[in-house]
């Protein structure tokens, strides 16, 4: 859990691989986390250092496979389709041109 007293963790490159490997996640409420993370789809997002809520959820995924499959697939798909290299690059390079006034 990201104690942001000490630092602000921005985009997890945890939470991507996570994602991309089609495990559900649960990470706090915290950086960029918000950006990657679809709580209640793709895991659970949580408050920072709030560990009975870490545990609650936790426990939720344990005990049900299917939530934790769903959670897992919709994950991998979020990956693929939202930050993936291609799709990043082509936002940046879409980003550079609207900023010299090149217009597709």
């Amino acid at each position: 859990m990201t104690n942001t007293n000490v630092h602000a963790e921005r985009i997890s490159n945890s939470i991507l691989e996570y994602m991309a490997l089609g495990k559900p996640v649960i990470a706090t409420d915290s950086g960029g986390a918000k950006e990657i993370e679809e709580n209640g789809e793709t895991g659970f997002t949580i408050g920072d250092r709030d560990i009975d809520r870490l545990v609650e959820k936790i426990q939720y995924i344990l005990d049900r496979p299917d939530v934790c499959a769903r959670f897992g697939n919709a994950g991998k798909n979020r990956i693929l389709k939202q930050f993936s290299i291609d799709t990043m690059t082509d936002a940046y390079y879409d980003l550079y041109r609207s900023l010299i006034g090149i217009v597709k």
